[in-house]
């Protein structure tokens, strides 16, 4: 792993924030009591892994998500999605438009020697608010047009944190909001027109419209999330991405 990461990252479980800095760390757990635990990986392990490379951008584009950001995401993955070294863009609002169906579609495909085939792994949402903040969701599958809620407890909310003080990439950090098992509310996109990800009461941790304009993000009992936008409650989306793991 880069040594000039600051590797913190907080996680909300039932109104508790666990802080910690871990060097490697894999994805945290749950105990009988509701508790998150996250156990940082031996130095002395002989596994090495090369850094994630983020692959399909167009050469003369902004990628949203960075690579130090995706480095520290990684170890928060499910065990087969943490060994991806590579990450491909499946959807981006500069590349392919600002359209949900657009991003519907393009989720759930994958271009192979025979053409397109149906595509069902986890991916990773990111977003950059018209603000600079930037935040977003590990999916357990593709965002599709589904009847009623779907998705698993490995779905997870998270944003970077602003460090006004500091410029360089070794002080990027996230925070990172777990499924608290509260509800099943993972992922939400039944009439096609809108995306949305954790509710309760009324209230989504992430929802997004359908032209992936304007989003909002309440805390809600799903993820037990602080809102994930520069300001809580509505916000406009400047940038969107969707990417999956190679394996």
């Amino acid at each position: 792993m880069p040594p000039h990461i600051n590797r913190h990252i907080s996680f909300f479980k039932n109104a508790h924030n666990h802080i910690i800095s871990p060097t490697a760390a894999t994805p945290a757990t749950s105990n009988n009591n509701g508790e998150s635990s996250y156990s940082p990986i031996s130095p002395l392990s002989p596994t090495k892994r090369n850094l994630v490379r983020l692959t399909g951008r167009n050469e003369h584009t902004l990628t949203v998500l960075d690579p130090a950001i995706a480095e520290i995401l990684r170890d928060t993955l499910p065990p087969l999605q943490r060994e991806a070294d590579s990450w491909q863009l499946r959807y981006s609002t500069d590349q392919h438009g600002m359209s949900l169906q657009t991003l519907f579609t393009r989720a759930n495909e994958s271009t192979t020697a025979r053409g397109a085939v149906g595509f069902h792994g986890p991916v990773m949402l990111v977003i950059r608010d018209v603000y600079g903040a930037i935040f977003g969701a590990f999916l357990s599958e593709p965002p599709a047009r589904h009847k009623g809620f779907y998705g698993n407890g490995s779905c997870f909310l998270w944003k970077q944190q602003h460090h006004p003080n500091h410029t360089d990439s070794g002080s990027k950090t996230i925070s990172l909001y777990m499924a608290t098992g509260n509800d099943d509310y993972f992922m939400l996109s039944e009439s096609g027109a809108e995306l949305a990800f954790g509710a309760g009461d009324g209230k989504f941790g992430l929802w997004i419209d359908s032209q992936i304009n304007m989003g909002h993000s309440e805390t809600c009992s799903t993820f037990l999330n602080a809102p994930l936008a520069t300001t809580p409650g509505s916000f406009q989306i400047d940038a969107l991405e969707l990417w999956s793991f190679n394996l």
